[in-house]
């Protein structure tokens, strides 16, 4: 991701690239994520003003962005999908991606905007009246968040998982992850196995488990599934009122 700054003309411009309903009034940024630049749109259509998300995605980390963006619109599809099927509310219980201005882009195309910078853009509908914690406050919110993230595996329990994209390869690869570990421990790059000696007795320990659903998936013995994988608090957006 370019290290170059964020003017206001190129937010201008990012707004311009997707199909915001009304004329763009306010941009303000949002949250306090260490990955992506995300900011709130606001717009103005004939005295009624919608709110956005619009948020640069960091290609260091994120190397195949369009592959991201195609993940993305087939989960949410699915489950917008799935809601109406059973007479939920497909508007607000699932997260919709606003397409690119440019009608005539296919495919990931149609979700994003790359700029003069380089940049990936991309932009989401803001769920209004919703919160955001970024501590646990009760038991209640606690059990919310845990339903949430199940119904949530369970609303993409019959998805083909498939057809998505290894967006970061490897990086739920616990079988590579605990063989990295081992390799960093031996050559201890930073020497801080001498401190870490009880952390590092307790992941040997339970080496065996590492490789249990990665070989289970290889074997068939375990059923491909999308799976959330971020599963904090404030990965989950909760009614504000209920």
């Amino acid at each position: 991701m370019t290290d170059i700054p964020i003017t206001d003309s190129i937010l201008r411009e990012a707004c311009a690239a997707f199909a915001f309903r009304g004329e763009v009034c306010d941009i303000k940024p949002c949250g306090n994520g260490h990955i992506n630049h995300t900011f709130i749109i606001t717009a103005d259509e004939n005295g009624v003003q919608r709110r956005y998300i619009l948020q640069v995605l960091n290609t260091d980390i994120f190397r195949d962005p369009d592959g991201v963006m195609e993940n993305i619109v087939r989960v949410t599809e699915h489950i917008r999908a799935g809601l109406r099927a059973q007479g939920g509310d497909a508007e607000r219980g699932c997260l919709r991606v606003v397409r690119s201005s440019d009608a005539g882009a296919t495919g990931a195309a149609a979700y994003r905007y790359i700029d003069r910078d380089g940049r990936f853009w991309r932009a989401y509908d803001f769920v209004e009246h919703t919160v955001c914690r970024l501590t646990m406050d009760s038991p209640d919110t606690f059990r919310t968040v845990g339903w949430a993230f199940g119904h949530f595996q369970h609303q993409l329990s019959d998805f083909d998982a498939s057809c998505l994209h290894d967006s970061i390869p490897d990086f739920h690869n616990t079988k590579k992850r605990y063989a990295t570990f081992l390799e960093t421990v031996a050559r201890d790059p930073v020497g801080r196995t001498a401190r870490a000696g009880e952390e590092i007795a307790f992941l040997k320990a339970r080496g065996d488990s590492c490789s249990l659903i990665v070989d289970d998936l290889a074997a068939g013995r375990l059923p491909l599934r999308v799976t959330h994988n971020d599963t904090k608090l404030s990965n989950i957006l909760l009614d504000e009122s209920t």
